[in-house]
């Protein structure tokens, strides 16, 4: 960058009209500004259109309202059966469904605009006797014991899933946003879930914690488990979308389903993937949360 040099004033120079005028004339330049000339900390907001980067913005209420784990609250039980797989909109103890109402001011995207949705929600998952040690279960291993015969442990893995759903149109035609299954494709034989790549909007809930203290000598763990439960914990989300084309949002919601545990799909393109385990048995309780979402524009 260009330096002005300029001499000092010495007595007993003259100060006048003139002089103050012209002080300053070599500052003046021709032409725009450039990254010879200028840095980032030179601009302010003032030198900006006023054209803002948020578009729009909500926050809305999930599922019940109240600052205690007390009633009311809202709960959802495993899928049983891999032809109708749990599909569990938050709502709030009367059966209402609470979700992102858009519908008065719907948000025009254009492509380029930006959507980022966060999520929170306050959960307690709970069982009854041990599924996870069920003789059809998903995550159990037999292991050898020392110095003889095997035991089964479990790995535990099993989770429910909160996932993110947009309606596009304005009569209720619920999708899952771009990125995002709805946790019912036909993945393998016998196997109902969602690939790990489909699933960009999605929050997974640990269903239980069991553990064992085990033998340091012989390295034994216990075919049951100790099950620690777990209580109430918030669970959080977060998505982000750059629009490749030209849509409007009527609403946003959030969806509960499982439960669920991780896979490996054995024929090509062998992804990983989230299938449903219609063997294990299990209970998710919620009280409430918040939905919040953010338009920026794009260009």
């Amino acid at each position: 960058m260009s330096r002005i040099e300029r001499p000092r004033v010495e007595a007993p120079e003259t100060t006048d009209a003139a002089t103050l005028n012209n002080t300053y004339d070599d500052y003046s330049q021709s032409g725009a500004l450039n990254s010879d000339n200028t840095r980032d900390a030179a601009f302010d907001l003032v030198h900006f259109s006023n054209s803002p980067v948020m578009l729009n913005y909500k926050v809305s209420q999930l599922g019940n309202t109240g600052m205690l784990h007390s009633a009311p609250t809202s709960s959802l039980t495993a899928t049983t059966s891999l032809s109708t797989p749990v599909h569990h909109v938050v709502q709030n103890s009367s059966g209402t469904e609470t979700y992102m109402d858009l519908s008065a001011d719907p948000w025009s995207l254009a492509v380029g605009d930006v959507v980022r949705v966060f999520w929170d929600l306050s959960v307690y998952p709970t069982v009854t006797g041990t599924p996870w040690n069920g003789a059809s279960a998903l995550g159990r291993y037999s292991v050898e014991q020392n110095p003889s015969g095997n035991i089964t442990i479990s790995d535990g893995l099993h989770c429910w899933a909160a996932f993110l759903e947009w309606d596009l149109v304005g009569d209720g035609s619920w999708t899952p946003v771009p990125g995002q299954g709805a946790f019912t494709d036909s993945i393998d034989t016998g196997v109902k879930g969602e690939k790990l790549a489909n699933t960009t909007a999605t929050t997974l809930i640990s269903a239980w914690t069991v553990f064992d203290l085990a033998d340091t000598n012989y390295g034994k763990v216990s075919s049951t488990g100790s099950y620690q439960e777990q209580g109430w914990f918030g669970t959080h989300g977060m998505y982000a979308y750059e629009a490749t084309s030209a849509n409007t949002v009527y609403g946003m919601r959030l969806v509960l389903t499982g439960l669920l545990h991780p896979a490996h799909q054995s024929v090509s393109p062998y992804s990983n993937l989230l299938m449903y385990d219609i063997n294990v048995d299990g209970t998710l309780t919620y009280k409430g949360g918040r939905l919040s979402a953010i338009h920026m524009r794009g260009d």
